[in-house]
């Protein structure tokens, strides 16, 4: 029934048997060990992080317990997402288990929030739920590709990418990656109408910089990079790349102020039978530099320019009597036809009146000619 407080020698008197008669006394040595004890420190973290809890203790050779964790190490690493008390129990054989408490702040972070897909030029205002250090709360890892200044404003320099820090008054940071796309540079290159009212115009568009995949949005609710089939008139295209950076071109399809027209003045020929009619031909509308050929009684079809300009005439000659078809084609091929006939005068008809002498050898007589 001995409680030693201290190490030392007890004499105790054991009872042999069922007889109750004592025996010689004997000395026991008994060790008394000192009552343990266990500690471990509070700590702060920021949330996403993982904490170790290391309990201490004033005598080895025990056993450890945490909760709610479950571990039998000293150490204990967790990654709490709120703030947590965790308790370790330390046992040492002979003595009642002693606790210890220790508390793992978390501090809160959020993600940054705004548009992190930029365009060269372009700005984007970001923010975060948790209030700012009091340093400097925004940084940019890359300040030729973005900037950004103490109040989240993000300002696109150069195409890259660049990762914005932001940090909160409890030390604790979260960062997002910023993506800056070029501006696409757009070249429109045009094949005007050949023929006027013939719509053949065609637009060849050329997209450099940006980023591909590219849409097109054109005036005339077209969606392909080049558009043709085109009558007169100004185009325009709304270029966007994968990242939204946009460009807008106008080009304009022309045609000829009008139709080739041809305009014929004839001259007949001068008797019957003869060939020294003549058509005198001009030629407006089209694009000048204009090849005349002609069918009908005799054809012909010179090699090259026969009218230089428009108004320009052309003068075919040696011409019979009969129809022909005159066509006109200019430099681009567009056509007119006309046609136009050469006549002759009707045949002469002679008539006579006579008036017959009355005597012979009289003078008196007449011959009286009518040509119709």
């Amino acid at each position: 029934g001995a409680s030693p407080q201290a190490n030392g020698q007890v004499i105790v008197t054991p009872v042999v048997g069922g007889t109750g008669c004592p025996s010689a006394p004997v000395a026991v040595t008994i060790t008394v060990n000192p009552l343990p004890t266990v500690s471990v420190n509070n700590q702060t973290i920021c949330a996403g992080q993982s904490a170790t809890l290391t309990a201490t203790t004033s005598v080895s050779g025990g056993s450890f317990t945490w909760s709610p964790a479950t571990s039998s190490n000293s150490s204990l690493t967790v990654s709490p997402t709120i703030s947590t008390n965790y308790t370790v129990s330390y046992t040492l054989s002979g003595c009642s288990p002693v606790n210890a408490t220790a508390s793992i702040t978390v501090n809160p972070i959020s993600a940054i929030s705004g548009n992190t897909t930029l365009c060269v030029g372009a700005t984007s205002l970001l923010s975060n739920s948790e209030a700012p250090s009091q340093q400097t709360p925004w940084a940019s890892s890359n300040n030729n590709v973005a900037t950004v200044d103490g109040g989240g404003m993000v300002t696109a320099i150069a195409p890259g990418t660049a990762t914005i820090t932001y940090t909160t008054s409890s030390s604790c940071y979260t960062s997002t990656t910023v993506t800056v796309g070029s501006i696409p540079t757009l070249s429109l290159a045009t094949t005007s109408m050949a023929c006027f009212g013939v719509p053949n115009g065609v637009i060849d568009l050329t997209v450099t910089g940006g980023t591909a995949p590219y849409t097109y949005s054109w005036s005339n609710n077209a969606s392909t990079q080049d558009i043709s089939n085109l009558s007169a008139g100004s185009y325009s295209v709304y270029v966007s790349d994968v990242f939204g950076c946009y460009a807008i071109g106008t080009a304009t399809i022309t045609q000829p102020s009008g139709a080739v027209s041809i305009v014929n003045t004839v001259t007949n020929v001068g008797c019957i039978g003869q060939t020294n009619g003549s058509i005198n031909v001009s030629v407006n509308g089209g694009s000048a530099g204009y090849n005349i050929s002609w069918t009908g009684v005799s054809s012909g079809n010179p090699s090259g320019i026969e009218i230089s300009n428009q108004g320009g005439t052309y003068n075919i000659s040696n011409l019979g009597v009969g129809s022909y078809s005159i066509t006109a084609t200019d430099i681009n091929g567009c056509t007119a036809t006309s046609t136009a006939s050469v006549s002759q005068p009707a045949s002469l008809v002679l008539s006579t009146t006579q008036v017959y002498v009355l005597c012979n050898g009289n003078n008196t007589g007449s011959i009286n000619l009518t040509v119709t």
